[in-house]
């Protein structure tokens, strides 16, 4: 069951409220005017996907409206980020009806969790979107993996989208072994810096990661941290 939990500056309850729409909670943003947006997941499986849902709670933990997503098929958002002009981007990874495979999930909406538009390949690759971050210009960047072998071996992604939701780059980063993305960040510069894990690189074992990306998604450095 979900749960989210306010506290004050000093660490003291404020509220909390349970949520037995969502098994679990993936993603909270804060809002104005003391406002929460929860992301979740139900229904999951250990066979498929299960579907996610968006809340709003207001300043007194009261659910003023949810969301189910998405409209057809199974999928599970990961991550959450608020607009500056309103409305929330999230990413993860989708299941479409007529298929048991999964593929990158990337979803704009409104202040009311109303569907703007969303990205899932035309030609999916079993991928997932982990983490995303909003640029200046509206446009949007995503990190997360791709399959190289399913259940095997994974290689970081980023894509990079439009404020529209076109698709300006895609590219990959790793070695031959497991590695993942799961967080970005926009920095003051324009670069981008992304963490997640490594087997490629590092010490040997399952490393921390962490590395920089120009605009165009070049990479810049990269630094890992991990004991033999």
């Amino acid at each position: 069951m979900g749960w989210v939990v306010r506290v004050d500056s000093r660490g003291k309850l404020l509220w909390d409220v349970k949520l037995p729409q969502l098994e679990r909670v993936t993603a909270l943003v804060s809002l104005p005017a003391q406002r929460v947006a929860v992301l979740g997941t139900a229904e999951t499986s250990t066979t498929g996907l299960g579907i996610s849902r968006l809340m709003l709670l207001d300043s007194s933990g009261w659910a003023s409206w949810q969301k189910q997503l998405p409209v057809e098929g199974k999928g599970e958002l990961a991550a959450l980020a608020p607009l500056p002009e309103g409305g929330f981007v999230a990413t993860g990874r989708l299941s479409r009806p007529d298929s048991s495979d999964w593929s990158l999930w990337v979803v704009r909406m409104d202040p009311r969790g109303e569907i703007l538009w969303e990205h899932v390949p035309e030609d999916p690759q079993v991928e997932a979107g982990r983490a995303i971050t909003v640029l200046p210009d509206g446009g949007i960047v995503v990190a997360g993996f791709s399959w190289k072998e399913v259940l095997v071996d994974r290689e970081a992604k980023v894509w990079r989208f439009s404020a529209e939701g076109s698709l300006l780059w895609e590219k990959f980063y790793g070695g031959a072994r497991n590695d993942m993305g799961e967080g970005i960040a926009h920095l003051a510069d324009d670069s981008l810096v992304v963490v997640g894990s490594t087997l490629s690189k590092g010490a040997g074992k399952t490393d921390v990661w962490t590395f920089g990306l120009s605009p165009e998604g070049d990479l810049l450095w990269e630094e890992t941290f991990g004991a033999p």
